[in-house]
């Protein structure tokens, strides 16, 4: 026999892939993070290159909010297009707010007639690139009240700049001692003559 061979067309297609975002809840931390894997269905025939992972929609507060997975990448010699991958997202992301604490430092000052109080105000909680300001304190009330007998509050005047009007915070402050001690006051006799009167009384 003489034998000849022949070539024929064929097609290899895809491997179906489907990755789904999971659900997630956590607090606030200024990312679109999810530290909640996806789930990868279907048959994988060469190793994993890099896994996928999900991501919230927006980084603020909020439920129902929309998980979405992606960045599967699979090592098999052809640059993935040996898979179809589809990505399925979640609509069931939590994202509550992180606590932010404003505490009142201990100040002293001389009476002067106001609440005012140069003390710098302590910031635990904040997150990522949110910033605060007018961020002040005063006491409480501006008389003379003894050694530490003042209290020192925060005012309510600050803003939480988060890109959601505060609202990916929730916001708790807390007191100080202080104390405003007597302001110097002098008094100064000023010379003065009188004519006789029988007493020691001065006008001036």
């Amino acid at each position: 026999y003489t034998v000849n061979t022949a070539t024929a067309a064929g097609s290899i297609t895809a491997a179906p892939l489907t990755v789904t975002a999971q659900p997630d809840s956590r607090v606030y931390d200024g990312t679109t993070g999810s530290a909640v894997a996806p789930v990868v269905t279907g048959i994988t025939y060469d190793a994993v290159g890099t896994a996928a992972t999900q991501s919230y929609d927006n980084r603020n507060v909020g439920t129902g909010k929309t998980l979405t997975a992606g960045g599967l990448v699979m090592n098999d010699g052809n640059g993935g297009a040996n898979y179809a991958v589809s990505y399925i997202a979640n609509n069931t992301g939590v994202i509550s707010p992180a606590a932010l604490v404003l505490n009142a430092s201990s100040a002293t000052k001389v009476y002067d007639g106001t609440t005012a109080s140069s003390g710098v105000v302590g910031v635990v909680g904040l997150q990522g690139g949110d910033t605060l300001s007018g961020l002040t304190q005063r006491f409480a009330n501006k008389n003379v009240l003894g050694a530490n007998g003042s209290t020192l509050r925060v005012d309510a005047g600050y803003v939480v700049s988060d890109g959601n009007g505060g609202a990916n915070y929730a916001v708790t402050t807390s007191t100080a001692l202080g104390s405003i001690t007597p302001a110097g006051l002098s008094l100064h006799a000023v010379s003065d003559s009188k004519v006789y009167d029988g007493t020691t009384s001065s006008g001036g």
